[in-house]
């Protein structure tokens, strides 16, 4: 994922793939106009915050503006999580949690989206690799077999840290 507004001037890559962990790289330009640019890498790993139940009210929600916000705000009052939502717009907030910047992401679109594979495919794969877990609304697996969309009976994805916080 590509994100060059995120993080700092220069911005930041996340990659991951299936069974080799999740990473960020951020870009070191150098000097002396040769237009080489280095990276500096680090493995990357889901939050060990709102690890337990009773700690969830301590969750940082990661939000999109093209989310359905009364019904997230729905669902941080349900979980009576006090901290405001940051809204980060494109696939950063996958990498935001994936970094541990971040606890929660759902996405509540407003009714009849469909939400599209090339959207979520990448967020998945490294939310998956840094420790985490992204279900639909209803906690079963995203198929990204079906072609261009997700299945129509998707109404949210959930891409969490993890543990009792997913659940909930």
């Amino acid at each position: 994922l590509g994100c060059p507004n995120d993080h700092s001037a220069s911005g930041r890559l996340f990659c991951a793939a299936q069974g080799a962990g999740a990473f960020a790289a951020t870009p070191l330009l150098c000097g002396g106009g040769s237009g080489e640019v280095f990276f500096q890498e680090t493995e990357i790993h889901v939050s060990s915050r709102a690890a337990t139940a009773d700690q969830i009210p301590e969750a940082v929600l990661l939000e999109g503006p093209f989310t359905d916000h009364a019904r997230n705000r729905k669902v941080q009052e349900a979980l009576s999580i006090v901290a405001k939502p940051l809204r980060l717009d494109s696939m950063v907030k996958y990498g935001r949690l994936s970094a541990g910047e971040g606890d929660l992401i759902l996405r509540l679109p407003r009714d009849g989206y469909r939400e599209h594979i090339w959207d979520h495919v990448a967020g998945a794969v490294l939310v998956e690799e840094a420790g985490g877990k992204i279900t639909d609304q209803d906690g079963q697996p995203l198929d990204f077999s079906l072609g261009r969309d997700l299945a129509p009976e998707v109404r949210g994805i959930v891409a969490s840290r993890g543990g009792p916080l997913h659940g909930a």
